[in-house]
């Protein structure tokens, strides 16, 4: 699964993943040089979460939960999957707070 840092002083956002023999790294990104830290770290986090869902899909996959009948744990996992095709848009056009709130999903099967 990859994970994702940032390099304050070089302003770079990296993926990192392991190999099994050691850890590969890759630059991915520049950052603006004058984002807050926390932000970038914010956006690491988040592409990580991403990241991490995404491998989910992919070890836990519907077929193997046994049901895809509407509300068993395949058809969740299904819908799951289904959401990764909102991502690109997501990230394009994010959902930012807009008076001091913002709308989050929420997945059922986060566990």
């Amino acid at each position: 699964m990859t994970r994702y840092s940032i390099d304050p002083d070089r302003h770079e956002l990296i993926a990192t993943w392991g190999t099994g023999e050691g850890d590969l790294a890759t630059r991915i990104a520049s950052l603006p040089a004058e984002a807050d830290t926390s932000v970038l770290l914010g956006l690491a986090r988040a592409l990580s979460h991403l990241s991490d869902a995404a491998w989910r899909t992919y070890t836990h996959p519907a077929s193997a939960a046994g049901s895809l009948e509407p509300n068993n744990e395949g058809w969740r996992r299904e819908q799951e999957r289904g959401h990764f095709l909102e991502v690109p848009d997501a990230i394009a056009k994010p959902n930012l707070p807009s008076g001091g709130s913002m709308v989050v999903s929420y997945s059922a099967s986060s566990s």
